[in-house]
């Protein structure tokens, strides 16, 4: 009985060994999410346009309180802008060094 615990335990501490090793050897950065397999095809054969949707939502809470309606879209517009620049911040600064590793020119908007 003792034989078949230990026994258990020891293939148990393998498996999870192998699994942290596994996840150890294809680290993704933080909030990142996988590349489609066929995006990664297209990519991979040259310039390509896409479309990235980001799943950040603005709060726009405050917006009904506001009478106003230039102040009431200056609001909606800030927070656009806010939720946009936070969401896109990692993502432009990853594309920015990748152009740049491949000395492709990078344009400013």
């Amino acid at each position: 009985m003792v034989r078949r615990a230990a026994v258990l335990v020891a293939a148990f501490v393998l498996a999870i060994g192998q699994a942290g090793s596994a996840l150890a050897a294809n680290p993704s950065p933080a909030g990142s999410v996988p590349i489609d397999p066929a995006l990664q095809k297209l990519l991979e054969a040259g310039p390509a346009r896409f479309v990235v949707e980001f799943s950040a939502r603005p709060d726009f809470r405050g917006a009904a309180k506001i009478k106003e309606h230039g102040k009431r879209v200056g609001f909606v517009v800030a927070r656009l802008k806010a939720s946009a620049k936070a969401s896109q911040a990692g993502s432009q600064g990853r594309r920015r060094e990748e152009l740049l590793a491949r000395e492709c020119p990078v344009r400013d908007r």
